[in-house]
């Protein structure tokens, strides 16, 4: 699953991003992209099978105005994707 690239209501101002939260339960690779001119460009956030919630949120780190996360189910069997959260304050705001 592939998100289209946010901008969290606010397209001109860079975004620093500081981590990622999710639900999910199987096997899911995260990646993301900053690049909307070249969207192939990911970069991989981590790989996987637990709720990070309580357990320390995936790192996601850069400094962008958009962002699209990708999340690609790893191996056989369910895997389900509740929710995701993403961390990050306004550059201005630092």
């Amino acid at each position: 699953m592939r998100l289209p690239y946010l901008d969290m209501k606010k397209p001109g101002e860079d975004k620093i991003f500081q981590g990622l939260d999710m639900t999910v339960t199987g096997n899911w690779q995260v990646k993301n992209s900053f690049d909307f001119n070249n969207p192939d460009d990911e970069e991989v956030l981590g790989t996987f099978s637990a709720p990070t919630w309580r357990g320390g949120r995936c790192g996601f780190e850069g400094k962008s105005t958009h962002f699209s996360l990708r999340f690609y189910t790893v191996g056989a069997g369910i895997a389900t994707l509740s929710n995701a959260c993403v961390h990050y304050e306004g550059a201005e705001e630092t």
